[in-house]
């Protein structure tokens, strides 16, 4: 299971959710319990989706989470995700796989190779399955949270 900072990086990074559902789950996590981190607050009270990334980051970074080294794949499963379920057109997710596949190691693709790689390949569908679980267990609520 990923820390919930870092799926929402890549939630947050790869434009996942809306603002609007940025704040409706930050404000859900407020009626889940008492007990919650300072970082959430911020989040909650974000004006973009750009002011929330920068929240997950100062968060990440006091809590000394780094990224792990396959955010590369739950970032793309993500691009995946949103591909299939239209968000997204082909030519816009072939262009954010090569932003990914130069910033971040993806399992199998490079840069060169992310301009022609099959998007409906296997390995993407296993990382498309990876990245719905970890949004699923966030907004389930199986990851609890703990003020520190």
């Amino acid at each position: 299971m990923k820390h919930p900072l870092v799926v929402l990086f890549a939630v947050l990074d790869g434009q996942v959710w809306s603002w609007d559902q940025l704040v409706s789950w930050a404000d859900r996590q407020f009626m889940k319990s008492e007990a919650y981190e300072d970082w959430l607050v911020d989040l909650s009270r974000s004006k973009s989706l750009g002011a929330g990334l920068e929240v997950i980051r100062g968060a990440m970074k006091k809590s000394g989470i780094r990224l792990p080294d396959d955010i590369g794949d739950l970032m793309t499963g993500f691009i995946s995700m949103r591909l299939d379920r239209g968000d997204i057109s082909e030519r816009e997710a072939r262009s954010r796989l090569i932003e990914v596949a130069d910033a971040y190691d993806v399992t199998g693709v490079d840069a060169q190779s992310a301009r022609t790689v099959a998007l409906d390949a296997p390995e993407f569908q296993q990382m498309k399955a990876d990245a719905e679980r970890s949004l699923k267990s966030l907004i389930e609520g199986a990851v609890r949270f703990g003020k520190t």
